[in-house]
């Protein structure tokens, strides 16, 4: 169960950073 937490978490995390890279090139 921690491992899909975990999974889940690192999955947001990496959503979050592609995201602000996204609004950081306009």
């Amino acid at each position: 169960m921690t491992t899909v937490i975990d999974v889940s978490l690192s999955r947001l995390v990496f959503f979050f950073f592609c995201f602000s890279q996204f609004f950081l090139l306009f």
